[in-house]
């Protein structure tokens, strides 16, 4: 019960800092999850207490959700690579059309 009450205000505390956020990039958001977790890590590790054991957890569960939100930036990164070559590709063969 204790560790859902936790899960459900992290998540409402992510909801507020991430909803302000509007920009045409879209991996905006995702950075902003990013930033909301990294500084939710950073008060938990400054928490006074472990809270029998709920701190850790709580902590261990941002760690992953940062882990996720690294590999769907990769995502991102290998997908916008292939279409920039693909892009690469597609302008060389019209300058060869060309000469």
């Amino acid at each position: 019960m204790k560790r859902m009450i936790c899960s459900m205000a992290l998540g409402g505390m992510l909801l507020l800092a991430v909803a302000p956020v509007r920009a045409a990039d879209e991996d905006a958001e995702i950075t902003a999850a990013q930033q909301a977790l990294e500084t939710a890590a950073s008060h938990l590790k400054a928490a006074p207490h472990d809270y029998k054991g709920h701190r850790t957890n709580a902590l261990k569960n941002v760690n992953q959700a940062l882990a996720q939100l690294k590999q769907a930036t990769a995502v991102t990164e290998k997908r916008d690579a292939k279409e920039q070559k693909k892009e690469a590709k597609q302008e060389e063969k019209a300058a060869k059309k060309k000469k």
